[in-house]
């Protein structure tokens, strides 16, 4: 009997995943199955409904936390490029049918901005649908390879929007899918529940900023004939500021990376400069304050939210800058009442991300474009960044341009075909047609302009020469006859292929190499902190390595210290070797050091594949080992190791140490086109004509809402 008893709560028990759990999810669940005992495994939990304990409910929740970094799926695909095509295909599958049919979408997409909505769209979509495909595909990996037992799970989508098709996609990957679309109640409740947060956040802050006012201290009032005074005097300072940049990598362009590396030869005067801190690895500390004084530059520090992400403290409506547009969106805000019904919960949710949007948009407009007649803005970061769409739209309120510089190729091209990194920017500068091909596929709804200017810090070489010789000369005293350098691209981030495990088997086998061989040399460069480098590097082979005297470790212990460069360690090498794919490598060749990349990924459609690799790309580590300790037996055992002959002028066609000087000439012909009072979109015409006309045609991409014709091929 207590057999029986335990079989038939096993066959009551029913498994599900979902992507976020809360209270309201729990009570659907109930609904659907009222008379099993449920586990259910989630992915977050929504911080604004909480799941109270409470015994009547025959629920078990568990955190569901898989690491799907180093799964092979049977098919013979990594899981992470499977995760990608999926997402990327459903994402399109949502553009061309769901999103292009709905004629209230495309209204609201209108209020918010005509250039940048499909944009939007997609963005927000992507990440609401990742975690969907993630758990389908890990049901499914799990059920074909035998590790989840007999259990089946059923993945539910807590709250499904877009109808049946999106469904029906999920089914392809895993059949046992099921979702909850909202209620009446929530569709009716949840955009005047926006729209009252909305207002109680913007009035609060209006008393805020009254009592604040109050408060202050009350200055003397100028004329504007005595402000323009001061400001000749030295004794004010001068609003306008056309270029914002924020800083992260550093303020120093003339000995390191810098976010202002384009300024010296750009002609753009420093009073025209604003650089803003925003950033908790970049505070604005005296030596930072210091530096932008003496250059002549204004600071701005961002007042953001510490608990929230930046730019929400507007709440979603941008009522001072833009009222015209809040006053549209709160007219539309029943506008699903008249949608067709498999539509109007789609049409709801482009309306909450649209209106979500404007409110953090209006941050940046009014804390920073506006006040400051900011025309060009650049910062650091990747594509992903939802701040990225905010600022973009709060300059085309502000009638300037946001610029994007690509710093680094680690990007695998699987992840370039990915909506998240859908670019939002009016230009942006890339190396050559190689990187220029991968990032034309961030931009879907075709609105950047892309310009070809070689890899920005090749001016830095020269005295990164100067310290890598210092270097060399240690590790040559040490006795090593052969040095290489070593890039790791980091792990364990969505951007990363490479595992943990990829890392430690070549660290190990480098390091194991050091302690054997008394005239090898190494430096190792990680990507990450130290804190979070160690993890993959062994601890005792590494004090063994450095004991000798033949092993340096060049490596940052927070991210608040200044970056240090692969040129810093590459240049005091003979051989640089990076795992996988890497773009310190590719730094190092464009040096002049041999490079040798270990895709033990095997990373799908990259351009190296594409040509004869065999010689600077091993997919295998012991294959790769071997012909490296060939290589510091006898070099010319090996002679072609580690040379990019055939991909140079893809990567740089230019090699001529002065691309930063051709993107600040850029920046200011963009600057030039503004004071002569054309057009966000004529001076991006006048600039890429100027700029084709210079270096070549084949050498830009103009944005084809720009085109009138045929538009260039980079």
């Amino acid at each position: 009997m207590p057999g029986s008893n335990l079989a038939m709560e096993e066959n009551r028990r029913l498994c599900v995943w979902t992507d976020v759990w809360s209270e309201a999810l729990a009570r659907k669940l109930l609904r659907l199955w009222p008379n099993r005992t449920l586990d259910v495994y989630y992915l977050k939990r929504d911080g604004n409904n909480r799941q109270r304990d409470d015994a009547r409910y025959p629920i078990r929740v568990f955190q569901l936390d898989p690491d799907v970094s180093s799964i092979w799926l049977p098919q013979g695909i990594k899981f992470d490029h499977a995760l990608w095509k999926h997402v990327w295909d459903l994402t399109m599958l949502f553009r061309h049918t769901t999103l292009k049919e709905s004629i209230w979408s495309r209204w609201i997409g209108w209020i918010y901005s005509s250039r940048l909505a499909e944009v939007l769209y997609l963005r927000n979509f992507h990440r609401t649908v990742e975690p969907w495909v993630l758990l389908c595909l890990y049901a499914r990996y799990l059920c074909e390879t035998g590790h989840n037992g007999k259990t089946r799970p059923i993945v539910f989508l807590s709250s499904n929007s877009f109808g049946t098709s999106v469904a029906h996609y999920l089914k392809t990957i895993y059949e046992d899918v099921d979702y909850s679309e909202p209620s009446f109640s929530e569709l009716l409740l949840n955009p005047w529940r926006t729209i009252l947060t909305g207002s109680v956040v913007l009035a609060r802050d209006k008393v805020r900023g009254m009592v604040k006012t109050f408060r202050a201290p009350k200055r003397k009032r100028t004329s504007t004939k005595e402000q323009a005074k001061e400001c000749a005097n030295g004794k004010r300072s001068n609003h306008k500021r056309s270029v914002a940049v924020e800083a992260h990598l550093g303020l120093d362009f003339e000995r390191s990376r810098s976010d202002l590396f384009w300024l010296p030869k750009s002609g753009i005067p420093n009073d025209q400069i604003l650089v803003y801190f925003g950033r908790s690895q970049m505070p604005p500390s005296s030596t930072a304050l210091a530096a932008v004084k003496s250059h002549g530059w204004e600071s701005y520090v961002l007042d953001l939210p510490r608990d929230r992400p930046p730019a929400e403290k507007f709440g979603p409506y941008g009522v001072r800058c833009q009222w015209w547009r809040a006053f549209l969106m709160l007219l539309v805000a029943p506008v699903w009442l008249l949608a067709k019904p498999a539509r109007s919960r789609m049409v709801q949710w482009c309306w909450q991300v649209a209106s979500t949007s404007l409110g953090k948009s209006a941050f940046w407009y009014s804390s920073l474009f506006s006040d400051h007649e900011v025309r060009l803005h650049s910062n650091y970061s990747d594509c992903i960044g939802s701040q990225h769409m905010d600022q973009s739209l709060a300059l085309e309120w502000q009638g300037g341009l946001n610029l994007q510089v690509l710093f680094s190729i680690d990007t695998p091209p699987p992840i370039a075909r990915c909506a998240s990194r859908s670019s939002p920017y009016d230009v942006w500068f890339v190396w050559g047609s190689y990187t220029a091909r991968g990032c034309q596929d961030f931009d879907v709804s075709g609105i950047t302009t892309f310009i070809a200017c070689g890899y920005l810090f090749d001016y830095l070489f020269e005295s990164a020469r100067q310290k890598a010789l210092v270097l060399r000369h240690e590790l040559q005293e040490a006795g090593a006859q052969r040095i290489i350098s070593f890039f790791d691209t980091g792990f364990g981030k969505v951007n990363c292929p490479a595992t943990r495990e990829d890392m430690e088997g070549i660290y190990q086998a480098l390091l194991t190499e050091v302690t054997k061989n008394r005239e090898f040399g190494l430096v190792l460069k990680p990507k990450n902190i130290w804190e979070e480098a160690k993890a993959a590097i062994p601890e005792e082979l590494l004090k063994q390595a450095l004991a000798t005297g033949r092993c340096k470790l060049l490596v940052r212990h927070s991210y608040s210290e200044p970056p240090i460069s692969p040129a810093d360690a590459a240049l005091a090498s003979d051989l640089a070797v990076g795992c996988p794919i890497s773009s310190a490598v590719i730094e190092a060749v464009l040096a002049g050091v041999p490079g040798v990349h270990v895709d033990v990924t095997r990373q799908p459609g990259h351009w190296f594949y594409e040509v004869d690799y065999e010689k600077f790309v091993f997919n295998d580590l012991d294959q790769a080992m071997e012909t490296i300790r060939r290589w510091i037996r006898s070099p010319a055992d090996e002679p072609k190791l580690g040379h990019h002959t055939q991909v140079l002028d893809g990567i740089d066609p230019f090699r001529d140490g002065k691309a930063a000087q051709r993107i600040g000439q850029y920046m200011a012909w963009l600057l030039e086109g503004f004071n002569q009072g054309l057009s966000r979109d004529d001076v991006v015409r006048q600039a890429t004509h100027r700029y084709a006309e210079e270096y070549g045609a084949q050498y830009v991409r103009l944005a084809p809402r720009l085109c009138r014709v045929k538009p260039l091929c980079a």
